[in-house]
């Protein structure tokens, strides 16, 4: 999967991103796309509907592996767009050391959110 990642230029003291003159900003706007990441892999998505929630309200969270050797390394704060939809990357990055059995892993994980109504 192919995806856009968006990262704040700067945060201010309330960690909101801002552009260079301070002003608040969405983190999906223009100046803060960092271009496209290639490779993506969507793995365990969970699902949750409440029933307290009314209308179509759905949070999705699961985790995305991203290649270790792509150009974009995803960190906590950071919007991943995909197929329409926006992910909210949370947490460290998962799994990207070598492993148990002295291999390079080719991908990283992080948590993805998706909160659409």
């Amino acid at each position: 999967m192919i995806g856009t990642v968006f990262r704040a230029p700067a945060r201010n003291a309330n960690g909101d991103p801002v552009d260079a003159d301070g002003n608040v900003i969405r983190i999906t706007d223009n100046g803060a796309n960092l271009g496209t990441l290639s490779g993506l892999i969507f793995g365990t998505p969970q699902s949750d509907q409440p029933v307290s929630t009314r209308g179509n309200v759905v949070d999705t969270q699961g985790l995305v592996g991203a290649p270790i050797d792509a150009a974009i390394t995803l960190q906590h704060g950071d919007v991943l767009a995909v197929d329409g939809v926006r992910y909210a990357i949370t947490g460290p990055r998962l799994w990207g050391d070598v492993g148990y059995f002295g291999m390079q892993p080719t991908h990283y994980w992080v948590t993805a959110t998706s909160f659409v109504n």
